[in-house]
């Protein structure tokens, strides 16, 4: 029987077949996939703790397991030392913006200690135990900074 269709090496299905002409046999089909969405707390949460994973790095003959974000900061300053500009700059810039946090940290820390002594000399009634102890252990620290004698 010669094939009607133009189509070569296709056959029309018989009349009496399961499924009809231009309709699938799996009308809802294989579902999409999603995609995962992600927030910016996830991803930030994603890099930290990334950052804190544990890397085997040779030291001496010997592996110690340092987490990644001392791995890449060790990286960083050797390529520094071995003349890289670029990394100079960038290691030299987080130094000063370090020290900047530190002193602005320290000098809070300060005014803080500074209004809380005031405070416990003008009204010893309502200083606490507590609070005296507070005190010396940010004493201690600012005496180690040598920002106070």
């Amino acid at each position: 029987m010669p094939n009607d269709d133009k189509s070569v090496g296709y056959k029309n299905p018989p009349s009496n077949s399961r499924f009809r002409k231009g309709v699938s046999g799996n009308p809802r089909g294989r579902p999409r996939k999603t995609k995962p969405i992600f927030t910016n707390q996830q991803v930030r949460d994603d890099f930290l703790l990334a950052l804190e994973e544990k890397l085997p790095v040779p030291i001496n003959g010997k592996i110690h397991n340092i987490p990644a974000r001392q791995v890449i900061t060790k990286q960083l300053i050797m390529t520094a030392a071995k003349g890289d500009r670029q990394c100079m700059f960038r290691v030299l810039d987080m130094r000063q913006k370090m020290i900047a946090e530190i002193v602005s940290e320290r000098l809070s820390l300060l005014e803080t200690y500074l209004e809380s002594a005031k405070i416990c000399k003008e009204q010893p009634e309502d200083t606490t135990d507590e609070m005296l102890e507070h005190l010396r252990f940010v004493r201690g620290i600012l005496q180690n900074d040598g920002l106070l004698h």
